[in-house]
Protein backbone atom coordinates (compact mmCIF):
# COMPACT_ATOMS: atom_id res chain seq x y z
CA UNK A 1 0.00 0.00 0.00
CA UNK A 2 2.90 2.31 0.44
CA UNK A 3 4.31 1.93 -2.30
CA UNK A 4 1.03 2.18 -4.87
CA UNK A 5 0.92 6.05 -2.62
CA UNK A 6 4.29 6.95 -3.75
CA UNK A 7 4.24 5.74 -7.04
CA UNK A 8 1.67 8.67 -7.65
CA UNK A 9 4.34 10.58 -7.28
CA UNK A 10 7.15 11.58 -9.92
CA UNK A 11 10.73 11.68 -8.49
CA UNK A 12 13.99 13.58 -9.23
CA UNK A 13 17.37 12.08 -10.15
CA UNK A 14 18.36 12.18 -6.74
CA UNK A 15 15.61 10.54 -5.56
CA UNK A 16 13.40 13.25 -3.84
CA UNK A 17 9.43 12.92 -5.06
CA UNK A 18 8.03 16.08 -6.74
CA UNK A 19 4.45 17.61 -5.38
CA UNK A 20 3.02 19.02 -8.10
CA UNK A 21 0.96 22.41 -8.75
CA UNK A 22 -0.10 24.10 -12.22
CA UNK A 23 -1.70 27.37 -12.09
CA UNK A 24 -2.52 29.17 -15.18
CA UNK A 25 -2.00 32.76 -13.07
CA UNK A 26 -0.46 33.42 -10.00
CA UNK A 27 -2.82 34.83 -8.39
CA UNK A 28 -5.00 31.96 -7.96
CA UNK A 29 -2.87 30.89 -5.36
CA UNK A 30 -3.92 32.95 -3.24
CA UNK A 31 -7.13 33.97 -1.30
CA UNK A 32 -8.70 36.71 -3.35
CA UNK A 33 -9.47 39.07 -0.05
CA UNK A 34 -5.65 39.78 -0.03
CA UNK A 35 -5.06 41.10 -3.85
CA UNK A 36 -3.20 44.51 -2.03
CA UNK A 37 -1.22 42.69 -0.10
CA UNK A 38 1.91 42.09 -1.44
CA UNK A 39 3.04 37.94 -1.96
CA UNK A 40 4.66 37.14 0.56
CA UNK A 41 2.17 38.36 3.08
CA UNK A 42 -0.88 36.37 1.11
CA UNK A 43 -2.44 33.76 2.76
CA UNK A 44 -2.64 30.20 0.01
CA UNK A 45 -5.70 29.09 -1.05
CA UNK A 46 -7.10 26.10 1.50
CA UNK A 47 -7.29 23.61 -0.67
CA UNK A 48 -3.93 24.18 -1.90
CA UNK A 49 -2.33 24.06 1.35
CA UNK A 50 -4.55 21.18 2.38
CA UNK A 51 -3.38 19.95 -0.56
CA UNK A 52 0.79 20.14 0.38
CA UNK A 53 -0.42 18.94 4.01
CA UNK A 54 -2.13 16.07 2.65
CA UNK A 55 1.00 15.02 0.09
CA UNK A 56 3.61 16.12 3.15
CA UNK A 57 1.93 13.80 5.26
CA UNK A 58 1.81 11.02 2.50
CA UNK A 59 5.17 11.22 1.96
CA UNK A 60 6.09 10.65 5.98
CA UNK A 61 10.19 10.97 5.84
CA UNK A 62 10.84 10.68 2.42
CA UNK A 63 12.25 14.30 0.94
CA UNK A 64 10.19 16.10 -1.28
CA UNK A 65 10.22 19.54 -3.69
CA UNK A 66 7.31 21.33 -4.65
CA UNK A 67 7.03 21.65 -8.33
CA UNK A 68 5.13 25.13 -9.55
CA UNK A 69 4.39 25.12 -12.93
CA UNK A 70 2.49 28.80 -14.23
CA UNK A 71 1.74 29.40 -17.77
CA UNK A 72 3.15 32.56 -17.36
CA UNK A 73 4.64 35.57 -14.96
CA UNK A 74 3.85 38.94 -15.44
CA UNK A 75 7.34 40.49 -13.25
CA UNK A 76 10.88 38.73 -14.06
CA UNK A 77 11.35 38.07 -9.94
CA UNK A 78 7.92 37.03 -9.73
CA UNK A 79 8.96 33.24 -8.82
CA UNK A 80 11.11 34.52 -6.51
CA UNK A 81 8.29 36.09 -5.01
CA UNK A 82 5.99 33.03 -5.30
CA UNK A 83 8.80 31.18 -3.17
CA UNK A 84 9.14 33.55 -0.67
CA UNK A 85 5.23 33.55 -0.18
CA UNK A 86 4.80 29.83 -0.11
CA UNK A 87 7.70 29.78 2.73
CA UNK A 88 6.46 32.75 4.83
CA UNK A 89 3.10 30.99 4.92
CA UNK A 90 4.03 28.04 6.14
CA UNK A 91 6.31 29.90 8.41
CA UNK A 92 3.12 31.95 9.81
CA UNK A 93 1.45 28.17 9.85
CA UNK A 94 4.03 27.08 12.59
CA UNK A 95 3.53 29.96 14.63
CA UNK A 96 -0.01 29.53 14.41
CA UNK A 97 -0.32 26.52 15.42
CA UNK A 98 2.58 26.38 18.59
CA UNK A 99 0.39 29.13 19.93
CA UNK A 100 -1.80 26.83 19.28
CA UNK A 101 -0.49 24.02 21.05
CA UNK A 102 0.75 26.14 24.11
CA UNK A 103 -2.85 27.26 24.65
CA UNK A 104 -3.58 23.69 24.83
CA UNK A 105 -1.14 22.55 27.22
CA UNK A 106 -2.35 25.42 29.43
CA UNK A 107 -6.05 24.62 29.09
CA UNK A 108 -4.83 20.93 30.30
CA UNK A 109 -2.60 21.55 32.83
CA UNK A 110 -5.43 24.30 34.64
CA UNK A 111 -7.80 21.47 33.98
CA UNK A 112 -5.55 18.88 35.42
CA UNK A 113 -5.51 21.39 39.01
CA UNK A 114 -8.80 21.69 38.87
CA UNK A 115 -9.38 17.91 39.28
CA UNK A 116 -6.40 17.25 41.39
CA UNK A 117 -7.92 20.19 44.00
CA UNK A 118 -11.84 18.70 43.77
CA UNK A 119 -10.33 15.45 44.37
CA UNK A 120 -8.51 16.63 47.53
CA UNK A 121 -11.45 18.44 48.47
CA UNK A 122 -13.93 15.61 48.57
CA UNK A 123 -11.38 13.66 50.03
CA UNK A 124 -11.57 16.22 53.30
CA UNK A 125 -15.01 16.74 52.56
CA UNK A 126 -15.75 12.79 53.32
CA UNK A 127 -14.28 13.22 56.92
CA UNK A 128 -16.60 15.74 57.63
CA UNK A 129 -19.22 14.12 56.28
CA UNK A 130 -22.10 12.22 59.21
CA UNK A 131 -22.05 8.56 59.67
CA UNK A 132 -25.25 8.87 58.15
CA UNK A 133 -25.40 12.17 55.59
CA UNK A 134 -28.62 13.93 54.70
CA UNK A 135 -29.46 13.56 50.95
CA UNK A 136 -28.43 17.13 49.96
CA UNK A 137 -25.45 16.49 51.62
CA UNK A 138 -24.81 13.07 49.92
CA UNK A 139 -25.71 14.65 46.49
CA UNK A 140 -23.14 17.41 46.90
CA UNK A 141 -20.27 14.97 47.88
CA UNK A 142 -21.08 12.64 44.59
CA UNK A 143 -21.73 15.50 42.43
CA UNK A 144 -18.60 16.90 43.27
CA UNK A 145 -16.64 13.87 42.82
CA UNK A 146 -18.04 13.21 39.59
CA UNK A 147 -17.01 16.98 38.67
CA UNK A 148 -13.80 16.76 39.92
CA UNK A 149 -13.43 13.32 37.82
CA UNK A 150 -14.46 14.90 34.62
CA UNK A 151 -11.72 17.43 34.81
CA UNK A 152 -8.99 15.02 35.31
CA UNK A 153 -10.24 13.22 32.55
CA UNK A 154 -10.77 15.93 29.90
CA UNK A 155 -6.98 17.45 30.89
CA UNK A 156 -5.52 14.28 30.27
CA UNK A 157 -8.00 13.06 27.08
CA UNK A 158 -7.52 16.36 25.54
CA UNK A 159 -4.18 16.42 25.99
CA UNK A 160 -3.60 12.88 24.24
CA UNK A 161 -6.16 13.48 21.59
CA UNK A 162 -5.26 16.86 20.34
CA UNK A 163 -1.61 17.57 21.25
CA UNK A 164 0.04 14.74 19.19
CA UNK A 165 -2.12 15.42 16.25
CA UNK A 166 -0.90 19.11 16.52
CA UNK A 167 2.49 18.37 17.02
CA UNK A 168 2.10 16.51 13.52
CA UNK A 169 0.92 19.21 11.97
CA UNK A 170 3.75 21.88 12.93
CA UNK A 171 5.95 19.56 11.69
CA UNK A 172 4.31 19.74 8.45
CA UNK A 173 4.23 22.98 8.41
CA UNK A 174 7.94 22.97 9.30
CA UNK A 175 8.84 20.71 6.31
CA UNK A 176 7.05 23.11 4.01
CA UNK A 177 8.69 26.54 5.39
CA UNK A 178 11.66 24.93 4.54
CA UNK A 179 11.07 23.12 1.22
CA UNK A 180 12.66 23.76 -1.88
CA UNK A 181 10.09 25.08 -4.66
CA UNK A 182 10.66 25.20 -8.34
CA UNK A 183 8.47 27.32 -10.22
CA UNK A 184 8.42 26.59 -14.22
CA UNK A 185 7.22 28.98 -16.47
CA UNK A 186 7.16 26.53 -19.59
CA UNK A 187 4.50 25.40 -19.28
CA UNK A 188 0.90 25.89 -17.34
CA UNK A 189 0.00 21.95 -16.99
CA UNK A 190 1.70 18.72 -15.65
CA UNK A 191 3.05 16.48 -18.32
CA UNK A 192 4.15 14.15 -15.56
CA UNK A 193 1.50 10.92 -15.36
CA UNK A 194 2.64 9.48 -12.51
CA UNK A 195 1.08 12.48 -10.34
CA UNK A 196 -2.35 13.85 -10.31
CA UNK A 197 -1.10 17.00 -9.01
CA UNK A 198 -3.21 20.03 -7.83
CA UNK A 199 -4.56 21.95 -10.96
CA UNK A 200 -5.79 25.57 -10.84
Amino acid sequence: MRNEILDRYATLPDGRFIIDIATSRVDELFEDFEKMAPFHKKDLQPDLAEYLVGCVRELGRHDFVVRLSVSSLREHDAGERIVQSIREYFRYRVMVQHGDMAHMVRRSGLLLLLGIVLMVAVIQLRFLLSPEPSLLATLFYEGLTIVAWIAVWESVAGFFTGWFPAYSRMRIYSRLSGSEVMVDEKNGTMTDDKTGGYDQ
